[in-house]
């Protein structure tokens, strides 16, 4: 009997125990189960690097782009110059005046207000604004714009009205010759004869005609003011200094004699 007892208490320890490793294993798994979350939260982290790549991805598209592709407009080089010299100035569409609420002087500004929609220049109310023919209302209330400059806003527009970034230096920038019929007129078209037309003349330059710029380039006024040298008043007036690329053009067109080619 006393030997029964003993084997039957040898198989309730047998059983406890087995009972105990049971209970720890079972232990051991919910701690499993519970580390799985921090894994998760690793496998979110790699979502979130994965963003990153993607921004970066983004980022290395326009800083990549090695020149300007001639087929298409871009808001900073084509579009924003004509803005600010015909638009976003003072009593009109710049940040102090936003004459009607309307603000022309980035790109945010231009979407943000509504004046463009992308792909559908007839329906853009920028658009309409500088296309009319109906003298009280076309802008700039100064007269309707060149039909050049008309043109690429269009076309801006009919790409899509983007914000893609091209880098102008990179294009070994006046290595080629420089005409005052080509760049300089183009140039001064779209950045200064907004306020140096003639019959406006702003401070005594004009820059609409070849003579009143040869005068300006031979004073030093045209380069002076234009590369914000001490001494003269920075143009564009309240506005961002030209890049480089096209400081270097100017002041090799003026070097070479500022010739009428």
């Amino acid at each position: 009997m006393i030997q029964v007892v003993k084997y039957l208490s040898s198989i309730s320890i047998i059983l406890a125990v087995i009972l105990l490793q049971n209970s720890c294993v079972h232990d051991s798994i919910m701690g499993v189960d519970l580390d799985p979350s921090p894994m998760d939260t690793m496998n979110l982290d790699t979502a979130t690097m994965d963003t990153m790549n993607l921004d970066t991805t983004v980022m290395d598209t326009t800083s990549n782009i090695s020149n300007c592709d001639p087929n298409k407009v871009y808001f900073y080089k084509d579009i924003l110059p004509i803005l600010n010299s015909n638009c976003a100035y003072s009593g009109c569409h710049d940040v102090q005046t936003a004459e009607n609420g309307v603000i022309l002087n980035s790109y945010e500004k231009v979407i943000i207000t509504g004046e463009i929609v992308p792909f559908k220049p007839s329906e853009s109310e920028l658009f309409k604004k500088i296309n009319t023919d109906d003298t009280n209302k076309v802008m700039p209330p100064s007269g309707k714009l060149n039909a050049d400059l008309i043109a690429i806003i269009e076309k801006w527009i009919k790409q899509g009205a983007d914000n893609v970034i091209c880098d102008e230096e990179i294009d070994f920038c006046g290595s080629e010759e420089i005409k005052y019929s080509g760049f300089i007129s183009s140039l001064m078209k779209t950045h200064c004869n907004g306020c140096h037309g003639t019959g406006i003349a702003s401070g005594g330059i004009v820059t609409d005609n070849y003579i009143g710029l040869k005068a300006a380039a031979d004073s030093k006024r045209l380069y002076g003011a234009l590369s914000w040298e001490t001494g003269f008043q920075n143009m564009p007036q309240d506005l961002p200094q030209l890049d480089s690329c096209n400081l270097v053009k100017v002041k090799k067109w003026i070097d070479e004699g500022a010739q009428n080619n």
